[in-house]
């Protein structure tokens, strides 16, 4: 069936509320016979959004808050892929040496990689991403559009153990489009090569569904200290059954309150904090959490602006997932850490609120 033009316009403008982009909203329809962009080379500064021995977004900490970014002294890595930012280029493949592209991937670098500044350095390559419509629109050569985003990231995530790692334990941590290029990295190169395997600590794969035997034996985490597995949810309002306007089924879902895949609703009050989008302060107790019975993960809505936490058509959150849970997922990068370099599970925290002693509600 044909995709009609004002849903995908409608889309592409629920899209500039995603990636936290404020330039001006141009629709192009990509255009099949531009030019491929060329490579990046990721010996040199200029194709990473953050190095440890850079400055950039990733070193931000909330003002006024404890928060410290503690790369410096961090015992891990994490390689952190961003989610769509390119949504109006003429291309299919964004031009990873273009500014105006460029400017647009610091919110989620902000707002998402900056959650593990305070356990881990963080490595994180610019590629050339898809264009937001490949998602949406008929490409016959669609598979080869994310071939070129996917082998970038793949070449980057080599150059980083190759050149950077030095045999030290390390996360990838990744959203939307991001996710499904790191699904696809721990599939071709954790899941099959032992001696990455052995520094792998945890995948937070987030903003895109995953399903059941979609690793081959990469498995799910279930409790807050459990390492060699992955963490995933894909955040909606309280009672949807869609993601992106298609039903979900089955989907895996780890809840980011109690870092467990059962089903009962966790309280806010086990929400240690959430960030928004104007990264300003930690609001506490934010919003409570339950995995849905498709797999989606049900939020109710937040008291600050629509503006700080964007929804996408009142359904959907994906580009706040992070967001919500941002002060949790901090605390959960650390006792993974802790866990790895003990060699085995310790005191399982997964419901523990430092600051509360709340009953979890059944």
């Amino acid at each position: 069936m044909r995709t009609s033009w004002k849903y995908l316009l409608s889309l592409s403008l629920l899209f500039q509320l995603i990636t936290s982009c404020f330039a001006p909203l141009k629709f192009e329809t990509a255009n099949p016979n531009a030019p491929k962009p060329g490579p990046p080379d990721y010996a040199l500064h200029k194709y990473w959004l953050a190095l440890p021995e850079m400055t950039d977004s990733a070193d931000l900490v909330i003002k006024n808050s404890a928060l410290n970014d503690l790369q410096a002294s961090a015992k891990a890595d994490v390689f952190y892929v961003h989610p769509t930012t390119y949504i109006y280029g003429k291309a299919w493949n964004s031009n990873i040496n273009d500014p105006a592209g460029l400017l647009t991937e610091s919110s989620p670098v902000k707002n998402q990689a900056s959650i593990f500044n305070g356990s881990c350095r963080v490595y994180a390559p610019r590629y050339r991403q898809a264009e937001f419509l490949t998602y949406v629109a008929f490409y016959k050569k669609q598979a080869q559009v994310f071939d070129v985003a996917y082998n970038d990231v793949k070449k980057a995530f080599l150059y980083y153990i190759n050149n950077y790692n030095n045999g030290r334990p390390f996360i990838i941590a990744s959203h939307s489009q991001g996710t499904d290029h790191a699904i696809r990295l721990c599939r071709e190169l954790i899941e099959k090569d032992s001696s990455l395997r052995k520094r792998f600590v945890v995948a937070y794969l987030v903003g895109s569904v995953i399903k059941e035997g979609d690793f081959t034996d990469l498995v799910p985490c279930d409790s807050a200290n459990q390492t060699d597995c992955y963490v995933t949810w894909n955040t909606t309002r309280w009672g949807e059954v869609t993601f992106f306007g298609k039903p979900v089924l089955n989907a895996v879902c780890v809840n980011p309150l109690s870092w467990k895949r059962s089903r009962e609703t966790i309280s806010h009050e086990y929400n240690q904090g959430g960030v928004s989008t104007s990264f300003d302060k930690i609001d506490r107790g934010l919003t409570g959490a339950k995995i849905s019975p498709n797999g989606l993960l049900w939020v109710h809505k937040p008291k600050r602006s629509k503006k700080e936490y964007p929804r996408i058509n009142k359904r959907n959150y994906h580009s706040v997932d992070y967001n919500w849970f941002y002060m949790n997922v901090r605390e959960n990068v650390r006792d993974r850490i802790d866990s790895y370099f003990l060699g085995r599970d310790t005191v399982d925290r997964s419901l523990t609120n430092r600051d509360s002693h709340a009953e979890i509600p059944r």
